[in-house]
């Protein structure tokens, strides 16, 4: 009776032991998948930012040219006003 037993605790206790190594793979196995989606996202949010990054730039070049056309147009006003009034007055 006590070798029965003691078999059968034997035997429970390799159920219980294989039952848990099969959770901990499966809870491995998640963990990678969740690691290797957060490096993928990781990777994406870099890119996407490299990208809003050179955007950024373009628009600050285009304005920057559109500025200066316009104080150059601006300017080019001032010195024909200037050189109309000078003509009136002689």
């Amino acid at each position: 009776m006590k070798k029965l037993i003691l078999m059968m605790a034997v035997v429970a206790g390799f159920g219980m032991t294989a039952c848990n190594n099969a959770t901990e793979n499966k809870n491995d196995a998640a963990a990678d998948s969740v690691k290797e989606q957060a490096q993928q996202t990781a990777s994406d949010m870099k890119e996407n930012a490299a990208a809003a990054s050179d955007t950024i730039k373009s628009a600050a070049n285009a304005m920057e040219d559109s500025t200066k056309a316009a104080a150059k147009a601006v300017e080019k006003a001032g010195e024909e006003k200037a050189k109309e009034m000078k003509d009136q007055k002689k």
